[in-house]
């Protein structure tokens, strides 16, 4: 049986058959689309696999973690086909679950949802919406595995904090903020500085002075000055931005007092 064969029989065992090949099913749909190409994972969305692959990720039967991770797994490779990408960016409902997967997921659930989202293009609607995932997002750039980790919560954060209001509500989380800050220093080795910066700098470019002086209250200015001594890529542009919108704001409220 060749894998476009394949396709309409695994459809329809999601659609139709029982709860105990839901998983097999899944893991094989998962594979044709992450080894199979464009044309193969056109096929699968034409051909109703994402629709049921939904269905089992927002009402699984029975619930059954393994299979919400099979599922998810299957999605995030059909959202390299821009057909599963329109149609996931345009479903609401599908970011809701997915903020709810990043912020009580396992680590594994957490980070293939965490993919999906950097391949989506939501509106600034369901990005505020999705704003209470942003504090698991941030203990995700923590993660020593994967190895690409780090590098899809800093896209995934990136992508919510084109927000204005999501900058505004992460720069108030002061736990998250701190956080965010230790991660500068040197005695966390495991993490890449450079995507705790490209958040740090997100915040200090597009949330205002009151972010800054929030940034720079909590420590990030000498932090990201040791960085940008050490040629950390936009750690001293992150520096500059913080420090330089402290300055402006200090002449500022000097001005008012005269």
């Amino acid at each position: 049986m060749t894998e476009e064969d394949a396709i309409p029989v695994l459809i329809d065992l999601l659609a139709s058959g029982p709860p105990s090949a839901w998983k097999s099913t899944t893991l094989c749909l998962c594979s044709l689309a992450f080894f199979g190409g464009d044309e193969i994972r056109l096929s699968i969305v034409e051909g109703g696999g994402l629709r049921h692959l939904l269905q089992l990720l927002l009402d699984p039967w029975p619930s059954d973690p393994g299979l919400v991770e099979h599922a998810l797994r299957a999605i995030h490779a059909l959202s390299f086909s821009p057909a599963a990408s329109k149609t996931l960016s345009a479903s609401p409902s599908f970011f809701v679950h997915l903020s709810d997967l990043i912020r009580q997921g396992t680590a594994s659930i957490q980070f293939t949802a965490a993919s999906v989202l950097c391949n989506l293009s939501p509106n600034e609607d369901v990005k505020r919406s999705m704003a209470p995932c942003m504090a698991s997002l941030i203990k995700m750039l923590q993660s020593r595995k994967p190895a690409s980790a780090q590098e899809t919560a800093s896209r995934a954060l990136l992508s919510l904090l084109s927000v204005r209001s999501n900058r505004k509500e992460l720069v108030h989380d002061e736990k998250s903020i701190s956080r965010l800050v230790k991660m500068l220093g040197p005695l966390q080795e495991e993490i890449n500085k450079e995507f705790p910066v490209s958040v740090l700098l997100s915040l200090a470019a597009g949330g205002g002075g009151g972010c800054r002086r929030r940034l720079a209250e909590a420590g990030a200015c000498s932090a990201l000055q040791k960085l940008a001594e050490g040629d950390v890529p936009g750690a001293r542009k992150a520096h500059q931005r913080i420090s330089g919108g402290r300055i402006k704001n200090l002449f500022s409220s000097l001005g008012r007092r005269d």
